[in-house]
Parts: C-alpha cells; sequence; structure tokens
C-alpha cells in the first residue's frame, strides 16, 4: 500500500509540472518520442526475429482491430476536448466528466463492431486467429478512455505525464517480450497479448490520477455535451478520416495478401516512421499552443513550423532511404528483405505527409475542422482506388505508391486552402529566421546539458 501511495506522489509531481513556452514542451516531447521509437523498434525487432515473417504477419493482424476501430470511432471528442479546455478553462472538469461517460459508451460500440466484422476482414486466417482478434476487441472501452485522458493531459500542458504515459505501455511490453523468449514461450498469441495489455496499468493509474486531480463535475452535462459534440462531430471527420488513411492501408493488406507479405508491410511501416517523431512532436504541441490565439499567431506559428519540421524530416528521410536495405539486413534478418523497396518509397511520402500534417494544424486551431475535413476527404477519396488498383499489380510497393501519391495531393490542397484564408503570405521554404531559431534553441539545449554536467561533478 505505501509504494502505491508513494508511486501516486511522484506521478502527481510528474504530471503536474506545466510547460509553458513551445519550445520547452516541444523538447519534452520529442524526448518521449525518441524513447518511445526506441522502445517500439526493440520490440518489433525482437517480435520480428523470433517469428519470422509469416508469424510476424499474423501477430499484427491480430492487435491491429482494437485501435482501428476505436479511433475510427472517437467522434472528434479529443480534439474538442482541447479545444474548449482552452477556450473555457473555468469548465474542464465537466468537459473531462462528459468525455469519460463518452468513452464508455463508444469503446462499447467499437467492441461490438470488431467481435462482428472480424471473421469477413480476416478470413484467410485460421479460426483460432479470428477468434483472438475478436477477444481483443473487449479491450476498446479501456483504450478510448485512455484515448480522451491523453488529450485532457494534452490541454493541461501536463506534458511529462502525457510522455509517462506512452513509454510506460511499450516499456512494459518489451519486458513481456523478453520474458517470453527467455523462457521460450514466444509464438503470434503470446506476443500479441503482450502488445495488448502492455498499456493497461499506465492507464488505469492516469485515469487514476486525473479523476483524483481534477474534480470531476456532473454539473451541466447536456450543456457540455452539445458544446463538445458540436465541434467534435465537425472534427469526427478528421479522425476518421486520418484513422483511414493511416490504417487502411494495413487493412487491405491483411484482407488481400497473406501473413507472410503483412510482416513484410509491418516492418516496412516501422522503418519508415523512424522520420515521423519530427512531425508527431510538433503536432503534439502546436494544436494545443495556438488554440485560442489570434488568427495571424496560428499562422506564424504553423508556418514556422512547418518550414522546421519539413526541413528535418526530409533530412533524416533522405539518409534512412540509402540505409535501408543494411538496416533490413541487421536488425530484422535477410527474411525481411523483400521489404526493402516499399521502405524506400514509403520515406519518401513521409516528407510529403508531414508537411501536409503540420499545415492542417493552422485550420484546427482556428476552430476550422470542417476544412479539415474535407481535405482528409479528398486524400480517403483517392486512397482507396489507387490501392484497389496498384495492390493488386503491384504488391507492397504499390500499396506504398498509392499512398505516396495521395499525400502528394493532400499537400497541394492543403497549400491552396491556407493560401485563400492568407492571400500572399504563404512562404514554405527555410529562412535565416528559422535557421537563427535552430541554432538558438540548439544552443540553449548544449548549455542546459553542460549545466546539468557541471552540477552533477
Amino acid at each position: 500500500m505505501r509504494l502505491i501511495t508513494n508511486l501516486r506522489s511522484q506521478l502527481l509531481t510528474f504530471g503536474g509540472q506545466k510547460t509553458t513556452t513551445f519550445s520547452a514542451a516541444a523538447g519534452k516531447v520529442f524526448f518521449s518520442s525518441v524513447c518511445l521509437l526506441i522502445l517500439n523498434m526493440g520490440t518489433g525487432i525482437l517480435v520480428a526475429r523470433f517469428l519470422g515473417p509469416e508469424g510476424r504477419g499474423e501477430q499484427a493482424a491480430m492487435i491491429l482491430w482494437p485501435q482501428f476501430l476505436t479511433f475510427l470511432l472517437t467522434f472528434g471528442i479529443p480534439s474538442s476536448l482541447v479545444y474548449f479546455y482552452k477556450k473555457n478553462k473555468a469548465y474542464s472538469s465537466e468537459y473531462l466528466s462528459v468525455s469519460i461517460i463518452l468513452a464508455a459508451i463508444f469503446g462499447t460500440v467499437a467492441s461490438l463492431v470488431g467481435i462482428f466484422l472480424i471473421p469477413y476482414m480476416l478470413s484467410e486466417y485460421s479460426n483460432s486467429i479470428i477468434l483472438f482478434a475478436q477477444l481483443s476487441m473487449l479491450l476498446s472501452p479501456i483504450i478510448m478512455i485512455s484515448i480522451y485522458m491523453s488529450s485532457a493531459l494534452q490541454a493541461y500542458d501536463n506534458y511529462r505525464m502525457l510522455n509517462l504515459s506512452k513509454t510506460s505501455g511499450p516499456f512494459l511490453t518489451l519486458l513481456l517480450i523478453v520474458g517470453l523468449i527467455a523462457t521460450d514461450y514466444i509464438n503470434p498469441y503470446t506476443t500479441a497479448i503482450a502488445y495488448l495489455i502492455g498499456s493497461l496499468p499506465i492507464s488505469v493509474l492516469v485515469f487514476f490520477v486525473l479523476y483524483k486531480e481534477i474534480k470531476l463535475s456532473f454539473n451541466r452535462l447536456k450543456l457540455r455535451f452539445k458544446e463538445l459534440f458540436s465541434y467534435g462531430i465537425r472534427a469526427y471527420a478528421i479522425d476518421l478520416l486520418g484513422t483511414l488513411s493511416m490504417q487502411l492501408d494495413q487493412i487491405l493488406v491483411v484482407a488481400m495478401l497473406t501473413p507472410t507479405q503483412m510482416g513484410y508491410y509491418t516492418v516496412a511501416l516501422a522503418l519508415a516512421k523512424l522520420p515521423k517523431i519530427v512531425q508527431t512532436t510538433i503536432v503534439t504541441v502546436l494544436f494545443p499552443k495556438a488554440a485560442g490565439n489570434d488568427e495571424a499567431t496560428i499562422f506564424n506559428m504553423t508556418m514556422r513550423s512547418f518550414r522546421i519540421g519539413t526541413f528535418i524530416t526530409g533530412l533524416l528521410c533522405i539518409g534512412a532511404l540509402f540505409l535501408s536495405p543494411y538496416a533490413i539486413e541487421l536488425l530484422y534478418g535477410r527474411e525481411f528483405m523483400g521489404a526493402v523497396a516499399t521502405v524506400q518509397i514509403l520515406l519518401i511520402r513521409e516528407i510529403i505527409a508531414s508537411g501536409a500534417s503540420i499545415l492542417l494544424q493552422y485550420f484546427m486551431a482556428n476552430g476550422k475542422p470542417g476544412q479539415v475535413s474535407i481535405l482528409e476527404a479528398i486524400g480517403i477519396g483517392l486512397n482507396i482506388p489507387l490501392m484497389l488498383w496498384l495492390l493488386p499489380l503491384y504488391g507492397l510497393p504499390g500499396v506504398a505508391t498509392a499512398l505516396l501519391l495521395t499525400s502528394l495531393v493532400r499537400l497541394v490542397f492543403v497549400i491552396i486552402f491556407i493560401r485563400r484564408s492568407q492571400p500572399g503570405r504563404l512562404q514554405l521554404i527555410l529562412n535565416k529566421d528559422d535557421i537563427k531559431l535552430m541554432v538558438h534553441e540548439g544552443m540553449k539545449i548544449k548549455n542546459k546539458l553542460e549545466k546539468r554536467k557541471r552540477n552533477q561533478s
């Protein structure tokens, strides 16, 4: 009991320290993203090495559905929570209370949909894999609550606790995988369990901490529900189409190709997403920091984030493109060399997709999620026919090419929409001020590290 009390006390201190500046918040998110990246890569490499392409594909097929269907049915509430907290901080406890009720309802709906749908989508897989995937859908309400709680932490600027919640799950999963290897119990089913339950303890703990720190209030539930749902339903198309654009490729690969091909694709996605760490950091901080400001400030923050983020992402992607054949053989083994071409196409796509995702925050922070919904609809409307055309012809490289073309069209339309709102002011190329800012922030980090080193010595 004392251990739990001490741990809770540490978490409250950890989460209670809020971050005020954009660069400081981005630094914390970037650090946690790097940790998350290392943990996920380590886990993925171990699983791929011990299961091989076919086993990795079966395992990926089983754990795909809870997160996919849960994110599919968020109804825009995560974005709505961030937006309304920034607008009406005095009622934050009421918004959080409503979101908990909605998470339980929508999560249950996701479970029922998944249990019904999975047998049709996994028709090429064994009955035991189908049954396992159906049982995994029972976790959907917990996953939904975790999604909403992450948005609450983001809105409260509690990036430390947010980072803890994101990294603790993968860390526990990695420990479980290592334990399975050591005891020789590793197979697609046991590793799937490790992935699914890894985040449960920290999710429960974060919910407990939020419940204690934010005095939940169930007053004016009907009014808060109308406000959250009004913004959320407009933003829902963003979540819906965004989830489809991120995971539709995996759904089609699972449904139309073999488990071995799914294993290749899982590895390709893992490597191609390495440079995405920059975009993830910027988007996580940009929306809550920009929301509530005037339009000119939001525009300037977004454009600078786009220029710097795309520049850094581009450098990382180009380097990874040349190193990818060696990285696959070294990390995963020669069995996975069939993923090389797919990885290289996906890396090119990542540069374009990251830039578009950053620019979309301009509309979100301005309270115009409908604009983003239109842009996402354009992307998914092009994505589906391209995949259905190119996947049967070219396999995995066809899927990657469809994603590349879709991202390019999406970026073009985002720029057109922003130009209509801010005519003649679009500066997409990195400039001297951006370089000075990067150098300045780099020096600040260097000075902090040197000061910490001196204090330790």
